[in-house]
């Protein structure tokens, strides 16, 4: 199985990706990689305003157009870039974002400009590996298809929410013929349900996914970005406010401005 490592930020010189054990002999379509990336990109309002080249550069293993078995790193070099728009949220983290994770974990020494190694931007090597990973697929009759589902809706509610100053969501079917039987596994590393959400949630706007039509992710889908999951006033059973579960709940409600999603509760079990 080949792995990943994503590195780079999104306003710093690159970004890029460092595969490790490809197999050798992989035809490395160069093409079919750029229409991958331009996909990416979208169209009509539905992705972010950004504009890059996204030449991919190929700095090792590769070889006459084949992997060499050998780490391979590919690098995107960035050129649309305003750092100047992030100058007033270095020091006031954004919801529904990475920026204060990465500030904290990094000790403060993070790159906030863009959401530095959080920053969407990542997911251009992330479409690399991923057409790399399809190429492979393809030599083993396994294909991929994905598509919007109700896009000409999607677009109008991205209209109307973007009029607004916010934003909304949509959902993407993705489908796979071909596999083999006797895959995945009991223990939690090896299960195929918990396979896929850990790479299909590495992407950030991703909010859920559904395995085998269990359940409809569209209502969740069209609420805008702006609306909390939970607003209602805080309560407690405890007139004192002295239980120490209530005070943690309350600062994770209220600390930092960080999660508004702390339900309400009246009974300690």
């Amino acid at each position: 199985m080949m792995h990943y490592t994503l590195f780079g930020e999104s306003h710093g010189p690159a970004v890029g990706v460092l595969l490790t054990d490809v197999p050798p002999g992989l035809p490395v379509d160069e093409v079919f990689i750029r229409e991958q990336l331009l996909r990416r990109m979208g169209q009509g309002g539905l992705t972010t305003a950004r504009q890059e080249k996204e030449e991919v550069h190929f700095l090792s293993g590769v070889y006459q157009g084949r992997t060499t078995g050998d780490p391979l790193a590919a690098v995107i070099y960035n050129g649309d870039v305003r750092s100047a728009d992030y100058d007033s949220l270095k020091h006031k983290p954004r919801p529904s974002h990475g920026d204060y994770t990465a500030a904290v974990r990094a000790l403060g020494c993070n790159d906030p400009r863009g959401g530095g190694h959080t920053s969407g931007r990542l997911t251009a090597p992330l479409t690399v590996a991923g057409a790399l990973a399809i190429t492979y697929l393809k030599t083993a009759h396994i294909a991929v298809h994905a598509d919007v589902l109700d896009e000409e809706a999607l677009r109008a509610r991205a209209a109307a929410a973007k009029a607004d100053g916010d934003s909304v969501g949509g959902v993407i079917r993705c489908t796979v013929s071909g596999l083999p039987a006797g895959l995945g596994g009991p223990d939690w590393r090896d299960t195929v349900e918990g396979t896929i959400a850990r790479h299909v949630f590495c992407h950030s706007r991703c909010q859920g996914h559904r395995l085998r039509r269990r359940g409809d992710l569209r209502p969740n889908a069209r609420q805008r970005g702006q609306r909390p999951v939970y607003d209602g006033p805080w309560r407690c059973s405890h007139s004192d406010q002295s239980c120490r579960r209530c005070q943690r709940r309350r600062h994770q409600r209220h600390g930092r401005g960080v999660r508004r999603d702390v339900p309400p509760h009246t009974v300690h079990r």
